[in-house]
């Protein structure tokens, strides 16, 4: 691709893959643009390293976009013809020794757009940190955006993870054979972008230095409170699908036991109150699962559009989900939200699963049968009382300015780095 030529302003990697990550960098970048219109924005696509989801990220801010894959940087890519995990495929092309060539090459071959500051969402997985560690090795300061609510940000105490797998690769950690692991945000980042004062104090256990710790709220959060609420006539349900079977991290079997019973609960609500049903796949979710959902269900229904999700929830009667997709945006909003959680147990790695707990903790109505799923529905869509869970302890404040102080946070780390 053509590379614009340099100006007179800071050089700024977004390392961005799939899903909120890139919206909420994108969002922070179109706004350091708008105080730094002389900034040179270059966002990095690593989706293609983890090699699993096969996802596609959208850019939508200005600058210039690279798109890479393991092949481009000097990786043996294993898995186009099988789903392998990108940690197993670094370790195929020699664990520890491939890290530190990727960072090396990454240092040489991406020299011409040498950044200043490098904004990014994630640091735990191993394309991410090769990215960081080459950049500051380039003399870049790095700052860490936390994505959103629900985040997995574990203490610096945490034990290990049960089972053989995860005991083995702590061996080979120890062994020097691949990477090091560390808790999220414990990158040493110039500077860590919490959503709120309880995940900084779990980003502090975490081993972040307290000093280089701001709590923002949630940017892609930001049009929420400008969303107007619609009511419709029957009322409206909106299913958002979750289960990430493809990815590995959800048993097929588990999910799909537990969408034939919300299916179910379904037919029995409709029949004693007809409502709209809307069913809205997650764009990383694998159609199989999703799609013994949709045959399961013996009433109408329809498929989403894919527009925003804010503003589809936004004219619902009601939410159903299992765990954080569309759930806290329906809280937010003053919409009733049902949940039916998949049994943790199905989960291949506990925390993930455990993120459904929060919503029975906080009192959001939750189901494990079917008739407890259409008695739950009924009243959400008669009473429609949307609960009065605090949300803030998630989402920080909740004032349509969280994209603004991340933005004023970095414009002052890049003032102090001028200064220096």
């Amino acid at each position: 691709m053509k590379l614009s030529d340099k100006t007179s302003g800071p050089t700024i990697w977004f390392l961005v893959v799939a899903g909120s990550a890139s919206t909420t960098l994108a969002l922070v970048a179109k706004r350091i643009l708008h105080d730094h219109p002389h900034a040179r924005i270059v966002a990095i696509d690593s989706e293609a390293f983890n090699t699993q989801t096969r996802s596609k990220v959208v850019w939508d801010a200005p600058g210039e976009v690279l798109r890479l894959a393991p092949e481009d940087l000097g990786l043996i890519n294993f898995s186009k013809r099988r789903a392998l995990p990108g940690r197993v495929n670094l370790l195929l092309n020699g664990g520890q020794f491939a890290f530190d060539r990727l960072v090396r090459l990454i240092e040489k071959d991406l020299a011409h757009v040498r950044p200043d500051l490098v904004v990014t969402c994630n640091d735990t997985f191993y394309a991410q940190r090769a990215f960081l560690s080459a950049a500051r090795k380039m003399g870049a300061d790095t700052v860490l955006v936390q994505e959103g609510p629900f985040t997995i940000v574990r203490s610096k105490e945490a034990a290990p993870r049960p089972g053989l797998i995860p005991k083995m690769a702590l061996a080979a950690r120890k062994l020097g054979l691949i990477p090091p692991t560390m808790p999220y945000g414990a990158y040493g980042h110039s500077m860590v972008l919490a959503t709120s004062q309880d995940y900084a104090g779990r980003f502090v256990a975490a081993g972040v230095a307290p000093h280089t710790i701001r709590f923002i709220g949630v940017p892609r959060f930001d049009p929420l409170l400008q969303i107007a609420r619609s009511r419709s006539d029957p009322p409206r349900v909106i299913y958002v699908f979750q289960p990430f079977v493809a990815q590995g991290r959800v048993a097929g079997s588990a999910a799909r036991a537990t969408l034939a019973e919300m299916a179910k609960g379904f037919a029995i609500a409709y029949e004693r109150m007809p409502f709209t049903l809307v069913t809205r796949p997650h764009p990383r979710s694998d159609h199989e699962t999703f799609g013994h959902f949709e045959g399961c269900l013996t009433i109408p229904y329809s498929r989403s559009a894919g527009g925003p999700l804010d503003e589809e929830v936004a004219g619902a009667s009601c939410s159903v989900g299992h765990y954080s997709i569309g759930l806290l945006e329906s809280l937010m909003m003053g919409v009733p939200v049902v949940s039916m959680p998949i049994p943790i147990e199905a989960f291949t790695e506990r925390l993930e699963g455990e993120k459904q707990l929060w919503f029975d903790e906080a009192g959001v109505p939750y189901a494990r049968t079917a008739d407890e799923f259409a008695e739950l529905l009924i009243d959400a869509l008669t009473h429609g009382v949307p609960s009065t869970t605090d949300v803030t302890a998630e989402t920080g404040p909740m004032d349509g300015k969280a994209t603004d102080r991340a933005a004023q946070a970095i414009a002052k780390l890049l003032k102090d780095r001028s200064d220096g």
